[in-house]
C-alpha cells in the first residue's frame, strides 16, 4: 500500500493483494481522516472502508476493478464523488444535499436510476462508458445541471425531463443507439446533429 499526503488530500494505492483498508492500521491515519480528498486505487477487488470516521471528507474518488457495492457514503456530505472502472451496476445511495459533481464512468450500470423529493445542486453527471439502457432520472430536480456525458451506453430515449433542462450546455450522446424520434427531438431542442 502505498500512501500519498499533501494539504488535505490523501491518496491510497492499494497493491494487487490488497482489498481492504482499516484506518486505524495506516501510517498517518489521523491525518488522513481529517483529509477533504481522498482518492482510492485498488487493483482488484475492493471493500470500502467506514467513510462515517471522514468528517471533513467532501470529495472521493474510488477505483478498483471490482468493486461493486458502495457502503457508508451516504452520510457524507461530498461535493464530488468519482467511481470508475469497477463492476459497479448501480448508482449507490448517495447524500445528494451538497454533491456538485457525480462520475461513474467506465462501469457496469445499466438502468441509471436516481430518485429525489427535492432539487439538488448537481452540475456534472458523467456516466459514459456503462452499459444503460434506460435513464430512470427525473431531471427536472437537475436545475443547475451544465454538463453531461452519457457516451457509449445502450440508450435509445431520453426522459421529457432532460429537453427542458435550462443551463445544460454540453451533453454528449456519441455510442448510443437513440432512436430516430429522440435524434429528432435532440436536433429541435438542442440543435444536435447526428451522422
Amino acid at each position: 500500500m502505498k500512501i500519498k499526503l499533501s494539504g488535505s488530500s490523501a491518496i491510497i494505492k492499494l497493491s494487487k493483494k490488497e482489498s481492504s483498508i482499516q484506518w486505524d492500521q495506516l501510517e498517518n491515519y489521523e491525518q488522513i481522516l481529517q483529509c477533504r480528498q481522498i482518492e482510492i486505487l485498488a487493483k482488484e477487488n475492493l471493500h470500502t472502508p467506514n467513510f462515517t470516521q471522514t468528517p471533513l471528507l467532501n470529495n472521493l474518488t474510488l477505483s478498483g476493478e471490482s468493486l461493486e457495492q458502495i457502503e457508508n457514503i451516504s452520510e457524507l456530505q461530498l461535493t464530488k464523488l468519482k467511481i470508475s472502472g469497477s463492476d459497479l451496476n448501480e448508482i449507490p445511495k448517495i447524500n445528494f444535499h451538497h454533491l456538485t459533481h457525480l462520475s461513474l464512468p467506465r462501469n457496469k450500470v445499466e438502468i441509471a436510476s436516481l430518485k429525489f423529493d427535492t432539487n439538488c445542486c448537481l452540475q456534472e453527471l458523467d456516466l459514459g462508458q456503462n452499459q444503460i439502457t434506460k435513464l430512470d432520472i427525473n431531471f427536472s430536480f437537475f436545475p443547475k445541471l451544465k454538463r453531461m456525458n452519457l457516451e457509449h451506453n445502450q440508450i435509445t430515449d431520453l426522459p421529457d425531463e432532460l429537453f427542458e433542462l435550462k443551463e445544460l450546455s454540453h451533453l454528449a450522446l456519441k455510442g448510443n443507439p437513440l432512436s430516430e424520434k429522440t435524434q429528432q427531438r435532440l436536433y429541435d431542442v438542442f440543435k444536435i446533429v447526428f451522422e
